[in-house]
C-alpha cells in the first residue's frame, strides 16, 4: 500500500505541471491522494485536448499539449498496470464516464457536450481498429544522404497505428468465410492483439488487400466496426515509398535524421533494439509524431514497414514517384526501423530491400486509404 501512495504522489506532482491539473498544496496531501483524482485530472487534459482540435487550434499549439497529454497518459497508465490496479481498457472506460461528468460541469467551454463525447471515443487510438489521418499535397527532400526533391500532388490517408494482429485477423476471417479465400488469420511470431501483425509478406499483403478491396465494394458492413470513417467501395493499398517518408518528415517540416531534432528523444518515440526487449510491442505506447495536429505511432521503430515500390539503389524524385515493379519477382522496399535495429537505422531516410515472397518477425506494414475525387 506504501508503494501504492508513493507512486501515486508522484503521479498527481507531475500532473499538477499544467493549469488543467492545477490543484492547492493541501488537496496533494497523502490523506486525499487517489487513483479517482488522478483518472478525474487526466480526463480533464484530455477533454482539453479535445477543445483545441475542435477549435482548430494551431499545429504548435496541438503538438505541445498532445505531447503533454501522452506522456502523462503513458506514466499513468505503467503505475496502474504495474502496480495491478486496472487494466488500460479499464481506464478508458473510466476515462469516459468522467469525461461525461466534466462536460455536465461545464468544462466544455460552450461545445456541444455530446458532441465532444463522441470526439473523445473517435479520438482513442490503440490498434483495435484502423483509424486514418488525411495528409495534404507537398513537397518535400526524399532521402537519407543524396536527396532527391519530391512533390506530391493527391491527398491520401494514411492508417495512424501499424496493422495490428486484431485487425490482419478479423479481416481474414471475413474474407476466407464470405469470398472464399484462405488467409492465415494468426501469421505472427509474437503474439498480440494490439502488436503488429509480422510473418507476412510483400505477397500476402497484396492478397489481403484485395480482399479487403472485395469486400468494400460489396458492401460488407463489418468494415466499418474495423476501419474508421469507412465507406462502400473505398480502396486501400500499401503507401509508396515517398508518401511514407513524406509523413515520417512532417510533410517536409523534417529533413533531419528524425522527425524531431533531438536524436537521445527517440527512445520516446521507437521501439529498438535498445528497449524493446527482443520482441514486438502493442501498437500507439510511445509518443506519437504530430501532423497537422495529428497522430502517427511507431514510424521510427516496433516493426519496419512494406512500401509498394520495386527497390532501386537510386531514388527518382519528381512528381508523385512510384517505382513500378518489372517483374512480380522484383525486390520491395522496406522503410523504418524495427525492434531488431538500433536507433541510428530509424532514421526518416533509411531504406532497404526483401523478397517479396519474405516472412519475418520484424517486418509489417500500415496501409493508406485512397481519397477520391470529387465529381466536376
Amino acid at each position: 500500500m506504501k508503494r501504492l501512495w508513493i507512486a501515486l504522489a508522484a503521479m498527481i506532482v507531475s500532473l499538477a505541471s499544467t493549469s488543467v491539473f492545477a490543484v492547492s498544496e493541501q488537496s496533494c496531501s497523502m490523506a486525499v491522494l487517489s487513483i479517482d483524482e488522478a483518472i478525474r485530472s487526466l480526463s480533464a487534459l484530455r477533454l482539453k485536448l479535445d477543445i483545441a482540435k475542435a477549435e482548430g487550434s494551431s499545429s504548435i499549439a496541438m503538438t505541445a499539449l498532445s505531447s503533454d497529454y501522452r506522456t502523462k497518459e503513458n506514466a499513468f497508465i505503467q503505475h496502474i498496470e504495474l502496480l495491478g490496479i486496472m487494466s488500460r481498457e479499464t481506464l478508458i472506460e473510466r476515462m469516459k464516464q468522467e469525461i461525461k461528468i466534466l462536460q455536465k460541469e461545464n468544462l466544455a467551454a460552450g461545445i456541444e457536450a455530446q458532441h465532444l463525447h463522441e470526439q473523445f471515443e473517435s479520438a482513442v487510438i490503440d490498434g483495435r481498429d484502423a483509424a486514418f489521418h488525411p495528409i495534404e499535397p507537398g513537397s518535400f527532400l526524399m532521402g537519407d544522404l543524396d536527396k532527391k526533391d519530391v512533390t506530391l500532388t493527391k491527398p491520401f490517408e494514411m492508417m495512424a497505428t501499424l496493422t495490428t494482429q486484431v485487425i490482419w485477423r478479423k479481416i481474414a476471417e471475413l474474407a476466407n468465410a464470405k469470398l472464399g479465400y484462405r488467409i492465415n488469420p494468426t501469421p505472427s511470431h509474437f503474439v498480440g492483439e494490439t502488436h503488429p501483425v509480422e510473418r507476412v509478406s510483400y505477397n500476402d499483403i497484396q492478397i489481403w488487400l484485395r480482399a479487403l478491396n472485395e469486400l468494400s465494394e460489396s458492401g460488407e458492413t463489418a468494415l466499418t466496426d474495423l476501419i474508421r470513417g469507412h465507406k462502400i467501395g473505398d480502396v486501400y493499398r500499401l503507401p509508396t515509398e515517398a508518401e511514407w517518408e513524406f509523413v515520417v518528415r512532417g510533410r517536409g517540416l523534417y529533413n533531419k535524421n528524425f522527425h524531431f531534432a533531438i536524436f537521445q528523444r527517440i527512445e520516446d518515440y521507437a521501439w529498438s533494439f535498445e528497449n524493446s526487449e527482443n520482441e514486438t510491442q502493442s501498437v500507439a505506447e510511445k509518443r506519437p509524431l504530430v501532423i497537422d495536429g495529428r497522430e502517427f505511432y511507431d514510424m521510427h521503430g516496433n516493426v519496419s514497414e512494406w512500401v509498394s515500390d520495386r527497390w532501386d539503389e537510386t531514388l527518382p524524385g519528381g512528381n508523385d514517384p512510384h517505382n513500378l515493379a518489372e517483374d512480380e519477382d522484383d525486390d520491395r522496399v522496406v522503410r523504418g526501423g524495427s525492434w531488431q535495429d538500433d536507433y541510428y537505422e530509424s532514421r526518416s531516410g533509411r531504406r532497404d530491400f526483401q523478397r517479396p515472397s519474405l516472412r519475418n518477425n520484424h517486418t509489417g506494414f500500415r496501409f493508406v486509404r485512397t481519397v477520391k475525387e470529387s465529381a466536376p
